[in-house]
């Protein structure tokens, strides 16, 4: 069974205990497409660290994330 996207997010952010996440990464040894995902994840994570805006689906209309603290990041996600 897949890990849902919370947990993958958390995996990402290094927010997981060390069982969890050696689980996690048993998963992703075999998995290419929760690889992929982490991927994408880990180049999401920085752009947003880097001041950068990211859209991302939900269920019906797409997001926009930046970071809160940011304001450059902000700017930017007003400016759109």
């Amino acid at each position: 069974m897949h890990p849902d996207d919370i947990l993958l997010n958390e995996y990402v952010d290094d927010a997981l205990g060390p069982e969890e996440r050696s689980d996690v990464q048993r998963h992703l040894d075999d998995c290419a497409s929760c690889r992929a995902t982490v991927a994408d994840l880990v180049e999401a994570s920085a752009w947003i660290r880097a001041g950068g805006v990211v859209a991302y689906p939900t269920d019906t209309f797409y997001g926009l994330a930046v970071d809160p603290t940011s304001d450059t990041a902000v700017a930017a996600l007003f400016d759109l």
